[in-house]
This record gives C-alpha cells, structure tokens and sequence, in this order.
C-alpha cells in the first residue's frame, strides 16, 4: 500500500508543477485575457465534470467489485450523453462562457469524465499505478501540445488551450478504456433494461453525496471567475485565476497528509484513536501551511511579474487577502478525511454548501465594489466558513479543550513515529 501511496503523491506533485506551468504558459505568451478565458473553461469544465460523474466515476471505485460492470458502464455512459445535451441546450444562460466555447466544453467535459469512469475502474481492480501513469501522460500532452500550439504553430488564442485539451483527453481516454477492459468483462449478453436502470440508481446512491460536496466545494472555491467576468473582464479573472492557483497550491501539503490520514481512518474501527490522530494532523498540517505560505509571502511582486507577465503586478496582493483562508482550510481536509473514513460525508457537504452560500453572498456585495480584491476576501471568508463548520461537528463528537487545539513537543514526536510505523506496516 506505501507503494501506491508514495506513487499517488508523486503523481500529484507532477501534476501540480505541469499545471502550473501551463498557467505560466499561457500567461506569459498569451496574456491575462486568454488566462481569464481559460479559467472560465476550466471551471465550468470541472463543474460539469461533476455533474457527470453523478451517475459514473463518484462511486465506481465502490461498486465494481459488488455488482456487473457491463451495468454500470452502460447507465454511466446514457447519464453523460444526456447531461452533455442538457449542458449544450442551456448554454446560452450563462452568458459570461467565452464565446464560441461552450460546444467544445461540452465535448472535452465528456471525453475527461469519459476518461476518468475508466481510470477510476483501473483504481476499483487496485491497478492504481497504471491510472495514475494515465494521469500523468494526460497532463503531459497537454502542455506538451499546448506549446507546440503557440510555439510550433504560432496560435496565440483560446484555441491553442483547446487544442491541448482534447489531445490530452482523447489519448488518455483511449488508453483507459483498452487497458481497463483488459481487467474487467464488458458482457452485452447480461445487459436488460431494467440491470442498466439498477446500475444507474446505484451509481447515483452512492455517488450523490460525495459529487455534492465536491461541486459544491469547487463552486465556492470558483464562483467568483463568473461574477468578475460579469462585472469586471476576463484580463481581471486572469490576475485573480493566477493568485488563486498560487495560493491553493500549498494545499497539496495537507491534500497529501490528508491522503494518508484517510488510509488509516478507513481502516481503524477506534473513533478515539481516529479523532486523536485527526487533531494531530490538523495541528501537523497547519503548522507546515503557515510555512509555506510564509515564503510565498516574502516574494516580491516583481517576481510575479517575472514570471507571468507584467499584467499579473497585483498577483501578490491578492495572495495576501486569500492568505488567511488557506491556513485556516488546511485543517478541513483533515476532518474531510475522519468523516469520509467513518461515512458521515454529508457533514463535508454541509460545510460546503455553507462556504458556497457565503462565496455566493460575498462576491455579490463585494466583487462590484472591490474587483479582485472583493473576490479574494471572498474566498478567504468561504474557506473559513466551511472549516469552522466542520470544527463543530468534529469538536461535538470528540470535545476537546481549546488548549488541544495548540501544538506541543509531543505532538512532533507522535507524527514521526506514525510515519515511520506507516511506513513499517505496509
């Protein structure tokens, strides 16, 4: 299992550092304009990506080993086709998408959900390195086809981004579903009707709350791109996009924690012990995110401007009002991990709908008046909100004294031998 565990977070640090690459990419050569642009793609992308995987990938991994896969596969597929319709039909409402853009959403949201309902059952066979090998080459196309785009063939618009997209979607979709079909039956002759509908409203059941907290988490997290499109332009969402990326990338430390705190949880029937160890990790992961942000911090604006462009000079200011919500945040993915691991995933969702209602009241009220600045204090008031829930349903359960809360020696020693017993025991 540390095999699989250390190649996951290799996978997502790889990631992580393409990702930001692409971002300087497209800043750098293609401005704030088309950065704004390709956040607004993105974001609805994801969104949607979410809405998809409703009915597929949210709860696959779960139920490939309990039920016909050739059902589950059928019902995935017939729930994105008529989302994707949906989506296309609608469009038009959401009039801030980059224009011309929402057919190619709406195709490169069904060949990444495609793409992901394969790899999720190459997780489900436990062939976890070969989905993460996936996942990487699919990052690597794109920005690999990304800057033979504006590179090799001079396209300096959207649409080299687009055409980054659907090689990296296309390829990686391809491979998915021929190497996951080499480790599972596709069977038409156990196919009824009625098995398709029993496989969609499993795949709906157990999907459903954990889809929900993540749209709901993603769209408080990017609600904001839209209202500043709406009333600022999409040179703003560039700025704003970039700081945001900055900012949320020193989650991948608590993210990666929280990955490994989830592998213990699941399998320890002890609330005690998991509530216990829960509270050392916050403290473990709050500690390491103040640090980084911390160096973040002492950057100077210039070398945001060095790296993205002269147009991203306010990068740092607005890394300074999203500052205090991402320290804060990085306790939530820990207590995220306890309730997943114990089955109480509508409490994440709660929380989550809670730090969109305020992500949604906040850029109303202050994003006209304030711009970027309005969407980052925004996003700070969002993240603290959705962890503050979660710390009193965590506190509830587990009634701590404040004075827990604070770090001590112990606490440093007591990680160390985790990690290392971790390491022992797998």
């Amino acid at each position: 299992m540390i095999k699989n565990i250390a190649n996951t977070f290799f996978v997502r640090v790889i990631h992580a550092i393409i990702s930001f690459l692409v971002a300087i990419v497209i800043s750098r050569y293609l401005g704030a304009e088309i950065k704004g642009q390709q956040g607004l793609i993105l974001t609805t992308i994801s969104l949607l990506h979410i809405i998809m995987c409703l009915v597929g990938s949210g709860a696959i991994v779960y139920l490939v080993p309990r039920m016909d896969y050739s059902k589950l596969c059928v019902a995935s597929y017939i729930w994105l086709i008529c989302m994707s319709v949906l989506f296309y039909i609608f469009s038009p409402l959401i009039t801030v998408l980059p224009q011309g853009t929402a057919l190619h959403i709406t195709l490169l949201t069904v060949l990444l959900s495609l793409s992901n309902f394969h790899i999720s059952v190459l997780v489900a066979t436990e062939k976890i390195i070969i989905a993460n090998s996936i996942v990487l080459i699919q990052i690597a196309i794109q920005i690999g086809v990304l800057c033979f785009a504006i590179f090799g063939m001079n396209v300096f618009s959207i649409q080299s981004y687009l055409y980054s997209l659907y090689a990296a979607y296309i390829i990686s979709y391809v491979l998915a579903l021929r190497i996951s079909h080499k480790h599972i039956s596709f069977c038409f002759t156990k196919l009824t009707f009625s098995g398709i509908i029993e496989g969609g409203k499993k795949l709906l059941r157990y999907g459903f709350f954990n889809q929900l907290d993540v749209f709901a988490q993603v769209l408080s997290f990017r609600f904001s791109y839209y209202i500043l499109a709406l009333y600022a332009d999409e040179k703003v969402v560039g700025v704003y996009s970039i700081a945001v990326s900055i900012a949320e990338s020193i989650w991948l430390i608590s993210r990666s924690i929280s990955m490994v705190h989830y592998a213990r949880v699941a399998n320890t029937e002890n609330f005690e012990k998991n509530s216990t160890l829960t509270l050392l990790f916050i403290k473990t992961s709050t500690i390491l995110t103040f640090a980084a942000l911390g160096v973040v911090l002492l950057f100077p604006a210039d070398v945001y401007v060095y790296i993205f462009g002269a147009e991203f000079f306010a990068v740092k200011t607005i890394v300074w009002y999203i500052a205090p919500g991402v320290l804060f945040f990085s306790a939530s993915f820990m207590i995220s991990s306890l309730f997943s691991g114990i089955g109480k995933q509508h409490i994440n969702s709660i929380a989550s709908i809670v730090g969109l209602i305020v992500t949604i009241v906040g850029a109303y009220i202050l994003i006209p008046k304030y711009g970027y600045i309005g969407a980052a204090i925004t996003a700070s008031f969002s993240y603290c909100a959705t962890t503050i829930v979660k710390i009193i349903y965590f506190q509830n359960k587990t009634h701590f004294s404040l004075r827990s809360y604070f770090p001590s020696k112990q606490d440093f020693q007591t990680f160390k031998q985790i990690v290392s017993q971790k390491k022992g025991s797998m």
